[in-house]
Order: structure tokens, then C-alpha cells, then sequence
């Protein structure tokens, strides 16, 4: 279930529920774990070589095909061509999610004639480049989706190589996902990805119906609000419990062109006095972290620990 409608399946403009399904009907060129940085997992490309601070090569997978679709987008491959129309697109659209990115960071882009690499540059070195590139509003569309009398059809419609395809969609009520047919991974032993045959998203705007509907097995998965609901429904129960971090914070926000936060000494004074641990207990009942400049979430290139507490 979903609190939030599908707003559109356009994968550059999209901010409501529609974002956390964009990774299952369309690729990424790579996608790098937050909290291990030793984990990649190549998805439209089989790996990059970066040759100076400022440039990357991708090698891009063959085989990762096009899922039927209701566009008209023809059932073939994706080229490194697909990702330069895709990032075009988003440096058209200064609304978009992945500008801030796209829009700002890339400077140069090129398709071989082949196809088969794709290279970007940045105006100067960027150090979240990794965790960008594989974001979820940064994904690949084929190009024929992104044309004109086509785009406009994406509020409703959507055609992409990733591991599900979009069935149908009811505005209010929900959206239906079928696996790809077209699905080019398999896992270890041979058997093709993804293991499940589908999805069905309903829209469910009130928090205690979407419980009730779970408690009643009409949903197969929820959302606790806070860790005392997760162990309220697991007791007795025989669920399965998934914890992982999220990017929500609270941030004690200061102006400090305007009085009293111009002052560096009072913004100081500001800092000393938060009790962070009080808030984590009190609002988050202790599950979550303290946090620098940058989310925890985001792992190694986070500040955490002896580290984080030194500068705070």
C-alpha cells in the first residue's frame, strides 16, 4: 500500500509514490550501497573506468532489453544513446529531481557510434558522484519514450528495461506491475530475476485503515510508525521484520544573516546545547543516529562515531 497517489511514471519530474517504483520499471547506469562501499551493483552498465578526476567511462551491458509496453517503444536494447537523451531531458527541466545533479554536474556526455560506452565528464571533481549516479530519480528511459507526442503519455503509461513493467494504473486507487519477460538478469543458479510474478500498490490514504487492511492479509507488507508499532505486530505474529535507514531528519535550522544567528558565538551556543540523544530517544524512540553535514545513512562518507561527536 501507498499513503501517496502516483503522480506521474515520467522519471524526471515524478515526486510522489511513483519515485520508489521508477528502480523496478527503469536502470540505472550503477547503483553504490551507502553503508558499504565496497558493494556496487552494475545494472545498465557491466563496470566504469575513470581516468582522471573528472571523467567516467561506462561500458554498457548488452542485453538489457525493453519490457512490453503499451507506448509503443520497440522491445530492444538499451544504448548508451538512451542515457544521453535521458540526461538531456533532465537538463531541460530545472524542476526536475535529478538536476540538481544532471543539471549542475555534467558537463560533456558522449554515445559511441556503437552504442556500447557511454562517457560523462564533471566541470571539476565530485565526491558524491557514486551515491548520484544510481539515485532513484536518475534512472534510464528509452529514447522513443521520451519523444514528443509519447512524453506526455507517461502520466499514466511507462516502457523500460528494469525488472517489472506497469500494467495499468487507476488514478486514486492504485497500479498493477508485471514482471519483465524481458528481464536480462538471472541469479546464481540460473533462474530468472525478479522472483516475484508481480505487484499490486493500492492507495490507501489513512494510516489505520492501511494497518487494518494488513492485519486482515490484504496486504502483504507495512510501514511501522515507529519501533513500539513494529514490536506491537510482531508479538505473536509471524512477520518479518526488515530495518533500514532512511534520509528523514530533524535539523535545528539558523539564519545567520539575521540576528541573534549572525553571531558565530551564539550559533555555537546553539550547537552545545542540543541533546541530540534526547531527541533520537524521545521522537525516534532510539532508533536512529546522530548526524553531520551528511546523513549516517550514507555510510563511509559520513561522519560518525569519535569523529562526528569531535566537531559537533
Amino acid at each position: 500500500a501507498s499513503t501517496a497517489d502516483f503522480d506521474t511514471f515520467d522519471p524526471y519530474i515524478a515526486i510522489a509514490a511513483s519515485v520508489g517504483y521508477f528502480p523496478r520499471l527503469y536502470n540505472v547506469l550503477a547503483n553504490f550501497s551507502a553503508m558499504d562501499s565496497t558493494f556496487r551493483f552494475d545494472d545498465l552498465s557491466t563496470g566504469y573506468e575513470q581516468p582522471d578526476p573528472t571523467t567516467y567511462v561506462f561500458s554498457i551491458r548488452p542485453g538489457v532489453k525493453v519490457g512490453p509496453n503499451q507506448l509503443g517503444v520497440p522491445e530492444r536494447d538499451l544504448t548508451a544513446e538512451d542515457v544521453v537523451v535521458s540526461y538531456e531531458r533532465i537538463k531541460s527541466l530545472p524542476q526536475s529531481n535529478a538536476y540538481a545533479f544532471i543539471g549542475q554536474w555534467l558537463a560533456t556526455q558522449e554515445a559511441s557510434a556503437d552504442g556500447a560506452t557511454y562517457t560523462m565528464t564533471t566541470p571539476k571533481p565530485y565526491a558524491f558522484f557514486r551515491n548520484r549516479i544510481g539515485s532513484s530519480i536518475n534512472t534510464i528511459a528509452p529514447k522513443e519514450a521520451l519523444a514528443d507526442g509519447t512524453i506526455e503519455k507517461l502520466k499514466q503509461q511507462a516502457a523500460g528495461a528494469g525488472p517489472y513493467m506497469l500494467a495499468n494504473y487507476t488514478e486514486g486507487q492504485g497500479a498493477k506491475f508485471d514482471r519483465n519477460p524481458n528481464y536480462y538478469r538471472k541469479d546464481d543458479s540460473g533462474e530468472q530475476l525478479p522472483y516475484i510474478d508481480g505487484m499490486d500498490v493500492k492507495i490507501i490514504t489513512d494510516r489505520a485503515a492501511m494497518l487494518t487492511a494488513f492485519r486482515s492479509n490484504q496486504l502483504d507488507t507495512y510501514t511501522a510508525a515507529n519501533i513500539d508499532e513494529a514490536k506491537s505486530l510482531e508479538s505473536g505474529s509471524n512477520y518479518k521484520v526488515v530495518r533500514a535507514p532512511v534520509n528523514t531528519f530533524i535539523a535545528f535550522t539558523m539564519n545567520p544573516t539575521k540576528d541573534p544567528w549572525k553571531d558565530d558565538r551564539v550559533r555555537m551556543a546553539a550547537n552545545y546545547a542540543l541533546d541530540r540523544q534526547q531527541f533520537i530517544d524521545l521522537v525516534y524512540k532510539g532508533e536512529a543516529q546522530e548526524n553531520g553535514i551528511l546523513h549516517w545513512p550514507l555510510g563511509d562518507i559520513a561522519l560518525s562515531g569519535d569523529e562526528l561527536h569531535k566537531y559537533q
